[in-house]
């Protein structure tokens, strides 16, 4: 069973997010497998992914947005209209 699969079936413990980051360095994923393994990371640990939580630190409107979404029940179909709208515009 390989690493990763057994951090998904808690078989292993969770890696720190240096371990992470060099497993992403070692390997050079690109960034599907980075966000992958993130998912699983998250998945494992409970915690956002860490890519998703810095970036939301690093940008207070995010949160202004998250929270609006979140008072007014946002749904599904929303956010993948909001989605295709910041793909059109880049």
């Amino acid at each position: 069973m390989g690493y990763l699969s057994q951090l998904e079936h808690g078989k292993r413990f969770r890696p720190d997010l240096c371990l992470i980051k060099k497993m992403i360095d070692v390997f050079d994923l690109n960034t599907d497998e980075i966000y992958t393994l993130y998912d699983i990371y998250e998945a494992v640990t409970g915690q956002l992914s860490p890519d998703i939580d810095e970036y939301v630190k690093s940008k207070s409107i995010i949160k202004k947005a998250l929270r609006y979404a979140q008072e007014n029940s946002t749904s599904e179909k929303d956010w993948e209209k909001i989605i295709e709208f910041l793909k059109n515009e880049h």
